[in-house]
């Protein structure tokens, strides 16, 4: 009977060895590699630092639960081993895993290195570096002897970096600065780091709560029954790492919990480690320049103004005609501090009058030069006007004499001689009351325009901007306000005391621009978190009154491009994020569900979508520039068109998002300008305006990596 349907003894043998292999290969596959095949590999059970030598040592067969990455080669296997774990354990960016005795391996800090090593000029600095690092790793405690001559030879090669720069192109040149900014700020936080391991081992921070997990802290009770934290400095070392490879808010949260309970210790050692990460990881992550050709570009052109005269000077009758040309331009003041700004009109009036005393005419033509200033101040408690101060300097000419004696011989010489030696014994006082007039004219006028104009300007900045920023909770804060003669700077913090800011190299603005503008990833993302998305669900139509609401917008109506049938439920860590690296903006949502309508439902998603700049003019743009990409489990190919309906009309390729306000584009003065650099690199979007220069455009756009 089984042969008659070609089946065979032998085939169910088959079958049954190949189902015995199944089932007995993976796991012994698990068992040699240290994994159970039943228990979920979660990367938040992994221990970063290892138990100390005083614990029960573990047996060498026991299983070691943890992925390791600092064995793999340079050929990206890590990557391809984190992404397949991620995708087997359905969730979204699991941060890197670092297995050290003490010093964390800085996987990110490595890969720039990898860059540098395939370069001539700098390859053999790159592989000291490397060597070093790799020599810091073996250290088998934070505070071993050997890391006083590691350091000192990571210091060294800070110190060619000048050397080595000079003989680079501006590509190459900005990723070797970029490196060495990022040795600069590991070496001196791990300086600081070890000092604190030899001033006081423990560590100890008093909290009301643990921060960094469970995993690095010993709750102990001092004599005062005060409960105290002890700080694992490997752990918070390794934590830094982690946060610099995966970027993700949730790894930074753990670092920023950590920095205000250091500022406020008693102890030195702690409080300098406090210090240098609040330096580092609390920097601005926004910086405007703008230069004082630009501001004045902004001002009013020349006004000129004629009008009739019908006054008293001295008591006598004057009438006649002027004439008023003025200027308004800008000065910047150096101040290290501040930025100081000076409003200067200046201004000329021409005059043409008769005065009459006692049937007398005297003809005069006259000039009044005016200066009105006024000084503008802005610092950390926002902005102030000084009091307009003017000044006035006038000269005239008396043309002609007349009377109603001329007629009369003798009589008429005499009436006209007397009139003029009169008229030069009051021609000072009749100048000063002059100039007081014209002065005082002439800052009426200029506080009558310019203060509403102020306060206006003042308001719109305040309640459009600074406002919502802070009721979205990012406590905005100027880091730095400063004004040379030529440029006025601004660099700002937006991110609260929960939150990590702008740590990497931001990129330089050319020499020749006008206005300059470098926004760090972490203030995007530091305002996303803001939105409250994490672990909640919203139907589309909800969730742009969401939105709308959170930025203290007016909702109005909803867009017709959000469908009415799509529920979405976010993920409950990082659920929508900006990453800004090798000439792209990577925009990623991660969401738990989604369901369109009573058809179609989908788990475990993460959808990104790459956004580049395009420019016009003095026009920038982020636009879609590929596809949109979605990774999840089991995706069939109409799953994959459903999604892509969806996500295609939110994240449309037609639409832009300008860079530039739409006063600053649309200004006819900026017409011979354009966008002369453009840089997405390194967790950076860098703007520039300036004057038209072949070559002065530094767009870069390396082979992009795979987004962690």
């Amino acid at each position: 009977m089984h042969g008659q349907h070609g089946l065979k003894w032998s085939h169910f043998i088959l079958l049954a060895f190949v189902l015995v292999l199944g089932i007995i290969v993976p796991m012994a596959w698990h068992r040699k590699h240290g994994r159970n095949p039943i228990e979920p590999l979660h990367p938040r059970f992994i221990r970063v630092t290892p138990p100390s030598k005083a614990a029960t040592p573990v047996p060498s067969h026991a299983p070691q639960w943890r992925i390791d990455l600092a064995s793999t080669d340079r050929s990206g296997s890590a990557k391809i081993a984190a992404s397949e774990f991620r995708r087997y354990c359905s969730i979204a960016d699991p941060p890197p895993y670092f297995r050290s005795p003490a010093w964390p391996r800085p996987h990110a800090f490595i890969e720039k290195l990898e860059f540098l090593e395939e370069k001539e000029p700098t390859r053999d600095w790159a592989l000291q570096v490397r060597k070093q690092i790799n020599r810091l790793i073996q250290c088998e405690s934070l505070t071993d002897e050997n890391t006083i001559i590691v350091f000192d030879a990571l210091q060294h090669a800070l110190d060619q970096r000048e050397s080595i720069t000079s003989q680079l192109e501006s590509r190459d040149a900005y990723y070797l600065n970029a490196t060495c900014h990022d040795l600069n700020r590991r070496l001196t936080i791990w300086r600081a780091g070890q000092s604190l391991m030899n001033t006081f081992p423990q560590g100890t921070v008093v909290l009301k709560e643990p921060f960094l997990g469970v995993t690095c802290l010993q709750e102990n009770q001092d004599s005062r029954g005060i409960a105290v934290f002890s700080i694992d400095v490997s752990e918070l070392l390794a934590s830094l790492e982690q946060y610099e490879f995966s970027r993700l808010s949730s790894d930074a949260t753990k670092i920023a919990r950590v920095i205000d309970p250091l500022l406020n210790s008693k102890n030195d050692a702690q409080r300098e480690l406090g210090e240098v990460l609040d330096l580092y990881y609390r920097n601005a992550n926004i910086r405007i320049v703008a230069s004082e050709d630009l501001m004045n570009r902004f001002m009013p052109t020349s006004r000129e103004q004629a009008s009739r005269i019908d006054d008293h000077v001295l008591g006598i009758p004057v009438w006649g005609n002027s004439y008023t040309r003025s200027t308004l331009q800008t000065r910047l003041i150096p101040d290290p501090h501040r930025i100081r700004i000076g409003l200067e009109v200046w201004g000329r009036v021409f005059s043409d009058t008769v005065a009459s005393s006692r049937k007398v005419y005297l003809y005069n033509e006259g000039e009044t030069g005016f200066l009105v200033r006024k000084l503008i101040l802005i610092d950390q408690q926002g902005v102030k006007a000084k009091p307009s101060v003017v000044n006035a300097i006038s000269q005239s000419e008396l043309i002609d004499v007349e009377s109603d004696y001329d007629s009369i011989p003798l009589v008429g010489s005499w009436v006209r001689k007397a009139a003029r030696k009169k008229h030069a014994e009051e021609h000072d006082d009749a100048l000063s009351e002059m100039e007081l007039r014209v002065a005082s004219q002439a800052k009426q006028l200029f506080d009558n325009e310019f203060t509403p104009r102020l306060r206006g300007g003042i308001d719109r900045f305040y309640y459009d901007l600074w406002k919502p920023l802070d009721q979205l909770g990012l406590d905005p804060t100027a880091i730095e306000l400063s004004t040379t003669e030529q440029r006025a700077t601004g660099r700002i913090r937006l991110g609260h005391a929960g939150q990590i800011t702008g740590f990497s190299a931001r990129p330089r603005a050319l020499s020749n621009s006008m206005l300059s503008m470098q926004v760090h990833e972490s203030a995007l993302n530091n305002g996303l978190d803001q939105l409250a998305l994490a672990g909640r669900t919203f139907s589309l139509h909800d969730l742009y009154l969401h939105l709308m609401n959170k930025t203290g917008r007016s909702a109005g109506k909803v867009p017709e491009s959000m469908p009415d049938n799509v529920i979405i439920a976010f993920a409950a860590k990082d659920p929508i994020r900006v990453q800004c690296d090798d000439g792209v903006v990577t925009l990623v949502v991660a969401v738990r569900r989604i369901t369109k309508g009573k058809r179609y439902k989908w788990s475990n998603l993460r959808i990104s979508a790459d956004y580049g700049i395009e420019t016009e003019g003095v026009n920038a743009y982020l636009t879609r520039q590929n596809s949109i990409r979605l990774e999840g489990k089991k995706l069939r190919t109409r799953d994959q068109i459903a999604l892509r309906g969806v996500f295609s009309k939110l994240l449309s390729r037609g639409t832009q998002i300008a860079l530039l306000p739409q006063k600053i584009t649309d200004n006819p003065s900026l017409d011979d300008l354009v966008v002369n650099q453009q840089r997405i690199q390194d967790g950076w979007i860098g703007l520039a305006i300036g004057p038209i220069h072949p070559g002065s455009t530094m767009t870069s756009r390396p082979q992009r990596r795979t987004i962690r």
